[in-house]
């Protein structure tokens, strides 16, 4: 692209500037600097358990202190389990050459790190059988939680608040 004149090399040698320069409006500016915040360290635990345990490992959930919510839901599917003798496989498995999905509870939980191992640790107790299909517990790192009612961000956002009723 030739440049016809002075005047328009000066223009886009300063636009050139400006945008390596990281310019932005004030508004822009002002919302980066509003969800910068230093944001507290949270995971994510996901828990696949048997049905028949979900009662007992929410009891225990229930008593850790910080961990204000959990999510349930039904899933389905089957592991990677061999069984070594023909005494130990299920009825369900015997003579069949399909496996059939067992339903079991996901649970997901979004705590702050100082909860994690309390309520990894009470989901590991309360779950547990000691056969297999007891489950499997996983943790991924969490950038941000956001809450939609408030706006409020990070730890705040997963704090337990008051009940606000409509008939107070």
């Amino acid at each position: 692209m030739a440049v016809s004149s002075p005047q328009t090399s000066m223009f886009l040698l300063a636009a050139i500037g400006t945008i390596s320069q990281g310019w932005k409006s004030s508004r822009t500016q002002k919302t980066i600097r509003n969800t910068r915040q230093p944001l507290l360290a949270m995971k994510k635990i996901n828990a696949i358990i048997r049905a028949s345990r979900l009662q007992t490992v929410i009891k225990e959930l229930q008593t850790i202190p910080g961990l204000t919510g959990v999510t349930m839901s039904t899933v389905r599917g089957y592991g990677c389990h061999t069984w070594t003798t023909s005494e130990e496989i299920p009825p369900l498995f015997k003579n069949s050459r399909t496996i059939k999905a067992e339903a079991h509870t996901k649970i997901e939980i979004i705590c702050a790190d100082h909860v994690v191992e309390k309520a990894v640790s009470a989901i590991e107790i309360a779950a547990k059988t000691g056969r297999p299909g007891d489950g499997k517990i996983t943790i991924f790192p969490i950038d941000d939680v956001i809450r939609i009612q408030t706006g409020a961000r990070g730890e705040q956002a997963i704090e337990q608040q008051g009940i606000i009723s409509d008939h107070d």
